[in-house]
């Protein structure tokens, strides 16, 4: 039965990455299917933090959320964060409660630990995650578990407990009745144990292995085992076993029609017979591997007509044993190989020689010498032309005494020449000299420029840093110290009006602080965002803004869009839809609260870019922090109930994307700003 056509080979292939990814596999939930609504990387993180943030601790969605946001970072290869959202769990006094959860938390920080070598860490991790799935009866985790300590030990070269911990995997997945699982177990067990040295155990288990696989008619696994006890069987000098499995090895092969392998298998096998005095079957085997040796492989069909020009003469078949020779030095001949040429000749010499042939002895020795005659005059002249200049040199001394006047005058003008040539190069190098040191010292102003320009950044990322410290446990303590205070009230309170009151305004509260995380949650996300470029459709982000409750606002407020796009405009829809929402929810929220209130869209697209403008007669931006209402935490007028951050966020989203921000307001007016942002076609 042909390998590639058995379904269940493709399963036995993939035993082992199955198994190593299966924690992942066995950690199901509803939470996933609600991720993967989630097109957007930024969507998904937001949605998940969301979770971690109001989901009670002991609740076993909030280890859900996290294990799947350990998921997102370790396939963006962020394995220190990673890390901490495990930390997260491990260290988490209610994650006892969820046993399950906690042990693929211990599996998954074990995997970070190996794949950055540090075994021992990895190690104990495992030893927590076997503990917890033995308490709770996880068969197929223990035997997972097992297995991870089995490859963590054979890479540490501790083979002795690699084997241990493989076998009892390996009794785990037979009591489940998994034949795959342990018949791939089987020859890892094997393998592990023929490294080490353990040859009782590599053989019962590659046994095993190999029964195994010949149920399932794997050619290409049996083949692989084969070898490891022919090595075996080799090494403890047991001929006729290894006799035996060469020639299993020699009919696999012909069943995959690899006709390398076969010529290489019946080569080991005609050796074996050699080596053990059988000369008879191992000129069969030569015989035989000669058949499958390709036409057009001149080097192995050469090395096999020699080989059977030995045997040939072990069995006193001096004719075969010619024809082969000439045979090989035919195909030496024809491949032009000079050494394959002069080492059949000397052994043909030698053949005839024996026999008292002295003419053809002498005669195929005559065009071995003269070839590596030939191969040494080559290498002579080459050593010879090396030292032409020198005894050129010599040359001229000697006959300088005689050179006529003529001569004499050709040499100078020859001098001249060479003097003016020379000059010329010298120049030309100084000439390159004076370009290097001006471009290096360019290079050295760029230099001094970037270290300045970097220097000033981390300067205003440590200010920024400063008063994102600040002024979050600022405003932090504010709804904080109001929640403290509203709980002393309530606590005293017994009137049922008031103590729905004093509920709404905690709830309030509450939700500020949430607020308050969220945006700067977000602002962290916008910084470390790659803009995904994609081709603009402004009316389709119109269409998608979550603008409906304005409708539903008492005063209302007359919301006005103009999209002229005049050519195809291309940048991150997300920021941009950051931008329009921040910046119209702000006319909204900070309109005056009558009938003429009004937010103006416009919008153009061309070829170099687009120029967005919103438009409104609210409020107003106070002319003192006119210049600073971009920053973190600045307000931009004293009735603001939010946190400041949402112009903050629309100029990190506008950075992102190289935009530029202008600015037009007068307080009690309204304001006006205008975002200039280029074509990233």
């Amino acid at each position: 039965m042909n390998t590639r056509s058995n379904p269940y080979i493709a399963l036995i292939l993939l035993t082992i990455l199955t198994s190593l990814a299966s924690a992942t596999h066995a950690f199901d939930s509803p939470l996933k299917d609600q991720l993967s609504q989630r097109v957007s990387e930024i969507d998904q993180f937001y949605f998940l933090d969301s979770l971690i943030t109001t989901t009670p601790e002991k609740n076993a969605k909030y280890f859900e959320a996290l294990l799947l946001k350990f998921e997102l970072l370790r396939k963006k290869k962020r394995n220190v964060q990673a890390l901490i959202e495990l930390k997260k769990i491990v260290e988490n006094e209610n994650s006892v409660l969820h046993p399950h959860l906690l042990g693929e938390a211990y599996l998954h920080t074990s995997d970070i630990y190996s794949q950055d070598k540090s075994y021992d860490l990895a190690q104990t991790y495992l030893t927590e995650a076997f503990i917890i799935f033995d308490g709770i009866n996880s068969p197929n985790q223990k035997a997972l578990t097992l297995v991870k300590s089995g490859y963590i030990y054979k890479k540490k070269k501790n083979y002795a407990a690699g084997i241990r911990h493989f076998k009892q995997a390996h009794d785990i997945y037979l009591q489940q009745g998994k034949i795959i699982e342990s018949v791939e177990l089987a020859k890892e067990i094997g393998s592990t144990a023929y490294e080490g040295g353990e040859f009782d155990d590599a053989e019962t288990y590659l046994k095993t292995a190999l029964s195994g696989f010949q149920q399932l008619n794997d050619t290409l696994e049996q083949t692989k085992i084969l070898e490891s006890l022919a090595g075996i069987y080799g090494f403890e000098e047991r001929i006729e076993e290894k006799l035996q499995i060469e020639k299993t090895l020699c009919e696999l092969s012909e069943q995959l029609n690899n006709s390398k392998k076969t010529v290489y298998y019946l080569n080991q096998l005609a050796n074996t017979y050699g080596a053990n005095g059988q000369d008879r079957n191992a000129l069969k085997t030569q015989e035989k591997a000669l058949i499958f040796v390709s036409e057009n492989d001149s080097n192995e069909r050469y090395d096999t007509y020699i080989r059977l020009s030995e045997l040939y003469m072990l069995n006193d078949r001096e004719t075969d044993a010619i024809l082969s020779l000439h045979k090989a030095n035919g195909i030496a001949l024809s491949s032009e190989n000079s050494t394959k040429i002069i080492s059949s000749s000397k052994i043909i010499a030698d053949f005839y020689k024996q026999r008292g042939e002295w003419e053809k002895a002498h005669s195929y020795l005559s065009v071995s010498d003269s070839i590596s005659r030939a191969l040494l005059e080559t290498k002579i002249r080459k050593l010879e032309n090396r030292s032409t200049t020198q005894s050129d040199l010599s040359q001229v001394d000697a006959k300088s005494s005689l050179l006529s006047q003529s001569e004499y005058d050709w040499l100078f003008s020859a001098w001249r020449k060479t003097t003016i040539a020379l000059s010329c190069s010298v120049l030309l190098i100084l000439i390159l000299v004076l370009f290097y040191f001006r471009k290096r010292k360019k290079i050295r102003r760029l230099l001094e420029w970037k270290v300045y320009k970097r220097t000033k950044e981390l300067r205003d990322l440590n200010a920024e840093l400063n008063t994102y410290i600040y002024k979050s446990s600022h405003d932090l303590r504010n709804p904080l110290t109001s929640i403290k205070s509203l709980i002393t009230l309530l606590k005293k309170e017994t009137n049922p009006d008031q103590l729905e009151k004093y509920t709404t305004l905690i709830e309030n509260c509450a939700n500020q602080m949430d607020e308050i995380l969220l945006n700067l949650s977000r602002a962290v996300d916008y910084k470390k965002l790659e803009p995904k470029i994609e081709q603009i459709d402004f009316s389709e982000i119109k269409t998608k803004l979550d603008l409906s409750y304005v409708e539903s606002l008492p005063e209302g407020i007359s919301l006005s869009w103009n999209i002229r796009e005049k050519a195809p405009f291309f940048s991150d829809p997300n920021l941009i839809n950051v931008i329009l929402k921040k910046t119209i929810l702000n006319s909204i929220q900070y309109r005056h609260g009558s009938s003429s209130d009004f937010c103006k869209i416009s919008i153009t697209t061309d070829s170099s870019g687009a120029a967005v403008c919103i438009e409104d007669n609210g409020q107003g931006i106070a002319e003192k922090v006119k210049d600073s209402v971009f920053d973190m935490f600045v307000k931009g007028t004293h009735k603001s109930k939010g946190a400041g951050l949402g112009l903050y966020l629309v100029k990190i989203a506008s950075d992102k994307i190289r935009g530029k921000i202008s600015l037009e307001s007068e307080e009690n007016k309204g304001s006006k700003l205008i975002f200039q942002l280029p074509n990233l076609a």
